[in-house]
């Protein structure tokens, strides 16, 4: 199995992965050089860079990469200077940037020296597992669905005037499956490093497991789109952070911890509210006794306290 690994700054849309996915090639998506960081395995690796600049070549002209992988070049504006650049850095080929999907197959087959093949059925596809680092953008082929194994999921819609709203957060045992949006940009990314199990629906659709998970999840959706429905900001954050717990809570004496960071520009774009709000509802909840955090940064992380019925009646 050959590992394809896109770099760059633009990835590419499930159009081009699907015919990619269908002939059983692992893919990864790493924006920037992040391919470097790459381990290295037996499999054949071909990276695609996307160019827009000329600094994109940048990467091969290091002398100290720990391998040297072949690599196509996407011109993504066909400047002509930009080829040049990219041939001189050792790309096996330019592709231009009107190739259709069936175009890229084809230029990566031979780029591997592989006989060109049409776009596989998707008759009976073995189950893939692909692995994600923390911030990966993680693109669904409708025909296949995803079972989370590892690692925190979080999904965004982003709409046309550039705003940002949080779907949800997904954990292990959670089911990823994608389609086309004709109004918002539906964005899945990993929210920390993980591993997806990749199933065609085909077989999927009757197994019980994939059922009872989606049962599962479309409950937490309503719960998720009920506590973003409070007229009051302060409760629309209680009821996300508690629906959170449910997924990601540890017990903390007293009380949940939520184990998955969370920032206050996460919980505005959840609750349709601007960090300020936020972080001023955060301040009530807190002197309320029902929100609380622990750590600072990157390491913190909010929790809800059990309150102590006779305590609370005394309070009262």
């Amino acid at each position: 199995m050959c590992h394809i690994v896109f770099a760059g700054p633009t990835p590419p849309n499930a159009a081009f992965l699907t015919p990619l996915y269908r002939q059983g090639y692992l893919l990864t998506l790493a924006p920037g050089d992040q391919f470097r960081a790459l381990e290295r395995t037996n499999q054949p690796c071909l990276v695609v860079l996307a160019l827009a600049h000329a600094l994109d070549v940048l990467p091969f002209r290091t002398p100290n990469m720990d391998f040297a992988p072949h690599w196509l070049a996407w011109n993504q504006t066909d400047d002509p200077a930009l080829s040049v650049a990219a041939y001189d850095n050792g790309a096996l080929a330019v592709l231009p940037s009107t190739i259709s999907p069936d175009g890229l197959l084809r230029a990566v087959q031979r780029a591997l020296g592989q006989s060109v093949n049409q776009v596989l059925p998707l008759a009976a596809p073995s189950p893939q597992i692909r692995r994600y680092k923390r911030g990966n953008p993680i693109l669904c082929d409708p025909a296949f669905v995803g079972i989370v194994e590892r690692g925190q999921i979080i999904q965004t819609a982003i709409h046309s005037d550039g705003s940002e709203t949080v779907l949800g957060f997904l954990g292990a045992g959670a089911i990823l499956s994608g389609g086309d949006h004709q109004r918002y940009a539906v964005r899945i990314c990993a929210h920390t490093d993980g591993q997806v199990l990749w199933r065609a629906w085909v077989g999927a659709a009757g197994d019980p497991a994939i059922g009872a998970a989606l049962r599962r999840q479309i409950n937490q959706q309503q719960v998720w789109a009920a506590a973003q429905g409070h007229p009051q900001i302060a409760r629309r954050i209680l009821g996300i952070v508690q629906l959170l717990a449910e997924g990601f809570g540890v017990p903390h004496a007293p009380g949940t911890l939520v184990d998955l960071r969370l920032t206050h520009g996460q919980l505005a774009a959840a609750v349709g509210a601007t960090r300020s709000t936020v972080t001023r509802a955060l301040g009530e909840l807190r002197r309320a006794g029902q929100i609380d955090s622990i750590g600072h940064g990157a390491g913190e992380r909010l929790w809800i306290p059990t309150v102590v019925p006779a305590l609370h009646q005394m309070a009262g």
